[in-house]
């Protein structure tokens, strides 16, 4: 009888021993799950942060550009506003002295307000100032230049 129960016993380890181990493994993975999932978390919210700095770092750079563009712009509407006339002349000078501040500006342009009966005068003006071949034109209704 004793021989019997050594033999349940002896046969009775191995059930034991695999169910340790396999609570060992199962607790293992569960933990190495767990893990996986706090440390993406983690690092997900790392290079979400990381990302809006840089972004805003460029947004700021951006904005601070585009406010020098747009003090350039109303420094020449101040120049126009404090003028009561401006020559073409005159405004040539003017934007030959801010265009190289300003490398992401092309060209100001000079587009002065001309009424139909002052046209004629314009025109010889700009001729005698040394602009050959000076003339107004304008769209007409079907898009034609005229």
């Amino acid at each position: 009888m004793h021989d019997e129960n050594v033999k349940t016993v002896i046969k009775d380890m191995p059930k034991q021993r695999y169910f340790a181990v396999s609570i060992l493994a199962l607790s293992g993975i569960v933990l190495s799950l767990i893990l996986f999932v706090l440390v993406h978390n983690w690092e997900q919210q790392n290079l979400r942060m990381e990302f809006e700095s840089q972004a805003q770092g460029y947004a700021n750079a951006v904005q601070n550009n585009l406010n020098q563009y747009v003090g350039a712009l109303m420094f020449l509407g101040d120049f126009f506003n404090n003028s009561s006339h401006v020559t073409r002349h005159e405004f040539a000078n003017f934007v030959d002295s801010a265009l190289p501040r300003y490398p992401g500006v092309q060209a100001f342009s000079w587009n002065p307000l001309v009424f139909d009966e002052e046209r004629m005068l314009y025109e010889s003006s700009a001729r005698t100032e040394g602009v050959q071949d000076f003339q107004f034109t304008e769209r007409s209704a079907d898009k034609q230049l005229i």
